[in-house]
């Protein structure tokens, strides 16, 4: 069972009260994800600092590693790169990533999830419909926590994030007790969605008074309503939470400046965007401007490909041996391309 799993499982009835004093405890000794935090962590200050060379010879290795491993242990990628006439022998150095095949979800959804997939222990399944809404099932570690959090932390970090801060969560939970919901494993407070606001901000108003929220997290279009709300219905919420909060961290939509420019100003702060996939192969954030997405080459392997004239995204997740997805198309297209 995976950290988040138990955690999920066993401390939800947590108050809010011991949950800031749990959320204290830094991520880098954290039992089952600890040592990967601090691994990443040291990766990204380090990549940072790095010549071309050692960048190339970084992303390499890993390259390298994860192909030979998904070729010798996972029959779906020994089928397929034989198929394709490739072999990982002929890895020599960086320019030879062009060697290996691009796959896709189309391509890999013609094998059995066994068949694409090595019996990693404590490994559970995740499903994503992606940008194409078509169904796609594989498995991730239960040390991805520590990886993933590494990096999106140093995402947050831009806004002076703090893993003590409590956050206020617009994710479209529809199990949420009582308007206002703390959650533990990610030391926020979310909100009801499909509430009535006037009830969530009866909540949330002695909430406010008794533990200080910093950031707000979630999709922009609901940040943005809930600051709507707040603007035109209650100043007293709007003004309670100005005074605390620090920011707002937006994932899952793309931030339109319509609403994040009317979050910024309603609320009087910054905002943060990044970019992902469930697949967990590309993580890009907004590192040193707005809009403009920085992806994490420890994170995993980020790659524009040129079809007929359409950039588009291709990725490999270094560390997921339990399902691996290498050079795998994402679907998505380039609008703007950035090279450094």
């Amino acid at each position: 069972m995976s950290v988040a799993v138990f955690l999920k499982n066993n401390l939800r009835n947590i108050p809010p009260s011991i949950g800031r004093l749990i959320n204290r405890f830094p991520y880098d000794y954290r039992p089952g994800i600890g040592k990967v935090y601090r691994q990443r962590k040291s990766e990204i200050e380090a990549f940072a600092n790095f010549t071309s060379d050692e960048k190339r010879t970084f992303i390499f290795d890993r390259m390298k590693h994860i192909v030979e491993f998904a070729y010798n242990n996972v029959p779906a990628y020994k089928s397929y790169y034989n198929d394709q006439g490739f072999n990982p022998a002929l890895l020599k150095s960086f320019d030879d990533i062009n060697l290996i095949p691009l796959t896709s979800k189309s391509i890999l959804s013609k094998y059995d999830l066994e068949a694409r997939s090595f019996a990693k222990k404590g490994r559970y399944i995740v499903n994503t419909g992606g940008s194409s809404g078509t169904p796609f099932s594989f498995y991730i570690q239960p040390d991805s926590m520590g990886h993933e959090w590494a990096h999106m932390h140093t995402i947050w970090d831009t806004l002076g994030f703090n893993v003590a801060d409590f956050k206020l969560g617009f994710g479209g939970r529809s199990d949420i007790k009582d308007f206002v919901d703390y959650d533990v494993v990610r030391n926020s407070f979310a909100i009801d969605l499909y509430a009535n606001y006037a009830e969530v901000s009866k909540k949330l108003k002695l909430i406010l008074k008794k533990y200080p929220i910093k950031y707000l997290h979630g999709y922009p279009s609901s940040i943005y309503d809930f600051a709507v709300y707040c603007k035109d219905h209650d100043n007293e919420l709007q003004q309670l939470l100005s005074k605390q909060l620090k920011g707002a961290f937006m994932g899952s939509e793309f931030p339109h400046p319509h609403y994040r420019d009317a979050i910024e100003e309603i609320f009087q702060i910054d905002t943060v965007s990044w970019y992902g996939h469930t697949e967990r192969c590309v993580l890009a954030g907004e590192l040193t401007e707005k809009y403009i997405y920085e992806p994490f080459q420890t994170y995993g392997y980020t790659e524009m490909i040129d079809n007929n004239g359409v950039m588009e995204l291709v990725s490999t997740s270094y560390y997921n041996e339990a399902s691996p997805l290498v050079r795998y198309n994402t679907d998505d297209e380039i609008i703007d391309p950035v090279v450094e």
